[in-house]
């Protein structure tokens, strides 16, 4: 099997104008360090990459968290993704891995996600692991639309699991990336946007040290198929999912 998988998430970047407080949110929410290095900085957990932080002055660009999905066929991938609706932001993103090849894009409603070519060994693939990146979530605003952008860009297997989540797998089985619709109330106020999802070993306790080291609880105490979990904002108002699992793997 290949160190990346193509459709795979295996590199997450946070965006923000402003880092003040998130060493210490991310230590206290999911366990990591962060080494900043003027406006780039790298989160590791017991040494280990996992996630990498961009400065931008004033607003950046694109905010939050991008998530970005490896490719066997780079140039192709934003070929399907202008193809199908979608547009290219920045057809060369710098990541925080050396030799990466990066772009950033947005799909038909406009949620943001990068592409990434990524040397072997390099990035932080999906896993169960505590304090690491599950599953990264589309939320779009019209299922089937959404359903028939990604389901063309990716060219994977989509299963579903309840509502209207599904999870896109490769031939062996293993989750790559998810979708899911915003509800009515959702969409008023929360445009289409990826969602990371990272393991923490309980829910609850990780939504209250969010709010606890600067943090906003959009939605706690909640529970589906793969377990328990609440989203929050971190202090630059980067939003994301805790997910305490009740199974191996997703």
């Amino acid at each position: 099997m290949p160190d990346h998988i193509p459709g795979q998430t295996v590199w997450q970047e946070l965006n923000v104008h402003d880092s003040t407080g998130l060493a210490e949110f991310y230590r206290a929410v999911l366990g990591w360090d962060l080494t900043l290095e003027g406006d780039r900085g790298l989160f590791t957990l017991d040494g280990a990459p996992v996630a990498g932080l961009r400065v931008s002055s004033g607003s950046p660009e694109v905010s939050g968290w991008t998530s970005y999905i490896t490719t066997n066929d780079f140039d192709e991938s934003l070929r399907r993704t202008e193809l199908n609706g979608g547009k290219v932001l920045d057809p060369a993103a710098a990541l925080t891995i050396d030799g990466a090849r990066a772009a950033v894009a947005q799909d038909c409603f406009g949620a943001v996600f990068g592409f990434a070519s990524l040397p072997e060994g390099s990035g932080a693939p999906a896993t169960s692991e505590l304090g690491r990146l599950v599953l990264a979530d589309i939320m779009t605003t019209d299922i089937t639309t959404g359903q028939s952008f990604w389901d063309s860009v990716l060219q994977r297997t989509r299963t579903h699991h309840e509502d209207n989540l599904s999870v896109y797998r490769d031939e062996h089985g293993a989750a790559l990336i998810g979708i899911n619709e915003l509800t009515a109330d959702e969409r008023a106020h929360v445009p289409a946007h990826v969602l990371p999802w990272f393991a923490v070993n309980d829910d609850t306790s990780a939504v209250v040290a969010a709010e606890r080291h600067g943090g906003t609880i959009a939605t706690q105490g909640n529970t589906f198929c793969f377990g328990g979990w609440g989203v929050v904002l971190d202090p630059a108002g980067a939003a994301f999912k805790t997910l305490r699992l009740n199974t191996d793997s997703i």
